[in-house]
């Protein structure tokens, strides 16, 4: 399921990138799922231009946001950074800079751009 132009999507001069609210995750209540990681009244906040879901059973086991190319992946990872830095994945003692594994909740997020060069994020639940 894919949901597009959901809000206004602003370029890469934003202050704030709105992430999907992970708790979207095995949610089997449309009407008790906040679509957004935070909700903001901000002008120059940047929504993803493309939301898709992967369904399990009845309720979202992975989302992918998709933002414009005019957003930079360094914008996306900071604003996931602010929220999930201390969860960076490591190897060989090293902080992979595009994985996060949040233990607590149950997911992953990978950030990566696509051949067109627009900034990708996808939230999957480990659960």
């Amino acid at each position: 399921m894919g949901l597009a132009g959901c809000q206004n999507v602003r370029t890469a001069n934003a202050d704030n990138v709105i992430l999907p609210n992970p708790a979207l995750l095995g949610c089997s209540d449309a009407g008790g799922c906040r679509l957004w990681r935070d909700n903001t009244a901000d002008p120059k906040a940047v929504y993803p231009k493309q939301l898709m879901f992967d369904i399990k059973g009845s309720s979202p086991s992975g989302v992918m946001a998709e933002y414009d190319k005019s957003v930079s992946i360094d914008k996306v990872r900071a604003e996931i950074n602010e929220h999930y830095g201390r969860w960076g994945v490591r190897s060989g003692g090293v902080v992979l800079e595009n994985l996060w594994r949040v233990e607590p909740e149950r997911f992953a997020i990978s950030l990566s751009t696509t051949d067109e060069g627009a900034t990708r994020v996808v939230f999957l639940s480990f659960r």
